[in-house]
């Protein structure tokens, strides 16, 4: 397809086209890795008088530092992880699910991770790693007086030279939740029209990365010279006054209560593994929290959590009417993180909730397993086109059209048995095959 008119190339063909060359370059990545993993293991840099693999990958290939350093570390856990290796070298995975499960693969399980990136979308493993990753670090730390380190957060300010002000924080997820709940709600109050509503839709109450980026950046300023103006004008409340605000957690029972550390020892490898897909903590619509935070916080009034099972699903609350309840959709909201679950699509804002079998109907219940959150664009395309949702055992939603098109979370993006094939044979050999070490001289 080197030598065609694109814009005359039928659709499903480029399509076609699109995915396979995303599995060649998968391929073609890992094969990349591989090659950075054994020169550095061989200090072919060295002789270069930069003190890293990551200085010369940065310098020899003009890629940014903080890059480099990211591939060195991927192509250093590769090598002990041999079948999340073979999974990217035919093209089955992306690097970045690559970059996110090395993070916390083991030779015991990748296998599983291996799995969960061909089953996830990106966004999906980045959450699932992300809360794996705290669960350890609570497991490394759990015996710590005050539950963790901090050493990272920071927040600092100056004025600069031509009279503006300068403000820079890095908080931990506990007080980041505390301060974007702010944000969030004196935004809101600027403009009434943003806010919450109660025409049975759903929209996000916390500062998410989609409704941050929805809201003015004047009307940012604002909420944050609000928050400032109302502390001064009434000063720091009371440490016995009750709490004005509520942060909102998604957490599985396991993760709350630690059940999960505490029967390591009587469970087999496997039943361990079967445990990940449920596992969920996390501020709704933000990031995740260390198990340890989650279970502090649930002493006082600030925290709400939404428990669920192994699953991830809520308690089934059977009803006998079509609409939903204020209860029920919350329990939804909760289940399905707050996202539209149609394949790539990551809507935060106005979510409704859809029956996937029409109530009514033979198993079209007003229970959890029978509703699924959408957006309004996509639960008005499902009405129109007459689109049929399915969800697996897995959880994961397939959506079907009428022409055929079945549509997943995380299709397969290549199905070529060798993806490499055409590098090796349309590859010239470059113009210049000197070494680095020659390069520098």
């Amino acid at each position: 397809m080197f030598d065609d008119d694109l814009n005359a190339v039928p659709l499903p063909d480029l399509e076609v086209e699109v995915c396979s060359w995303a599995g060649r370059l998968s391929a073609a990545t890992c094969r990349w890795l591989t090659l950075i993993a054994a020169f550095d293991r061989r200090k072919g840099w060295s002789a270069t008088g930069l003190p890293t693999c990551a200085h010369w990958l940065a310098w020899r290939c003009g890629i940014g530092l903080r890059a480099s350093y990211e591939y060195l570390r991927v192509a250093r856990a590769l090598q002990t992880l041999p079948q999340i290796s073979a999974t990217f070298a035919r093209g089955e995975i992306s690097y970045s699910k690559v970059r996110a499960i090395t993070r916390v693969a083991t030779p015991d399980t990748e296998a599983e991770w291996a799995g969960e990136a061909a089953r996830c979308s990106a966004r999906e493993l980045e959450r699932l790693v992300s809360l794996q990753s705290k669960i350890k670090s609570d497991g490394r730390n759990g015996r710590e007086k005050n539950g963790g380190k901090r050493d990272s957060v920071r927040c600092s300010w100056h004025w600069n030279e031509d009279g503006t002000f300068f403000l820079l924080a890095h908080l931990d997820s506990e007080r980041g939740a505390v301060v974007a709940k702010a944000l969030a709600m004196a935004a809101s109050s600027l403009d009434q029209t943003t806010g919450p509503r109660d025409d049975g839709k759903i929209g996000t109450d916390s500062a998410n990365d989609d409704q941050e980026k929805t809201v003015p950046r004047a009307r940012r300023v604002d909420a944050l010279t609000g928050i400032a103006a109302s502390f001064l004008a009434h000063g720091a409340p009371g440490l016995t006054d009750p709490t004005s605000y509520t942060v909102n957690v998604h957490v599985d029972i396991d993760t709350l209560i630690g059940e999960a550390a505490h029967r390591r020892d009587d469970r087999t490898q496997s039943a361990e593994k079967e445990e990940l897909r449920g596992r969920i903590c996390e501020i709704e619509g933000g990031a995740t929290l260390a198990p340890s935070v989650v279970r502090r916080l649930s002493c006082d009034s600030l925290l709400r959590a939404f428990l669920t099972d192994s699953k991830g699903n809520p308690l089934a609350l059977g009803r006998t009417r079509r609409s939903p309840s204020t209860k029920l959709r919350r329990a939804i909201y909760a289940r399905d993180k707050g996202v539209c679950r149609y394949p790539g699509c990551r809507h935060t804002q106005w979510l409704q909730v859809h029956h996937l079998q029409e109530w009514g109907a033979e198993s079209g219940v007003t229970d959890p397993v029978n509703l699924i959150l959408l957006c309004s664009l996509h639960h008005r395309l499902i009405h129109d086109r007459g689109l049929t949702l399915e969800r697996r055992p897995t959880g994961e939603l397939l959506v079907f059209h009428p022409d055929g098109t079945v549509m997943q979370e995380a299709p397969p993006i290549s199905s070529d048995p060798d993806p490499l094939r055409i590098f090796r044979s349309a590859a010239p050999p470059g113009p210049d095959r000197r070494s680095s070490a020659g390069q520098a001289a």
